[in-house]
């Protein structure tokens, strides 16, 4: 497994601190992102399907290609 890194260095230079999932605090702010981004998802998933096209989800440990027609194929396992 790779390590993670005490900064990101950005194109422009910038250099961003990175907090582990361990050291990561919730906020009101965070919420909000979490809520808007499931609903965003839903919306990519349901337009990827009334244009007929799969969507790829994680499922299970699983990597899976999920169809229009509702069947679904295992492609790959998750990484640990």
């Amino acid at each position: 497994m790779t390590a993670i890194p005490d900064t990101i260095k950005l194109p422009d230079g910038t250099c961003i601190p990175v907090i582990p999932p361990e050291n990561a605090q919730e906020s009101d702010s965070s919420e909000v992102l979490k809520e808007v981004a499931d609903s965003m998802g839903k919306e990519a998933i349901e337009e990827a399907f009334r244009n007929g096209l799969p969507v790829t989800i994680g499922k299970d440990g699983k990597i899976i290609r999920r169809y229009p027609d509702g069947h679904e194929e295992i492609i790959g396992d998750l990484p640990q």
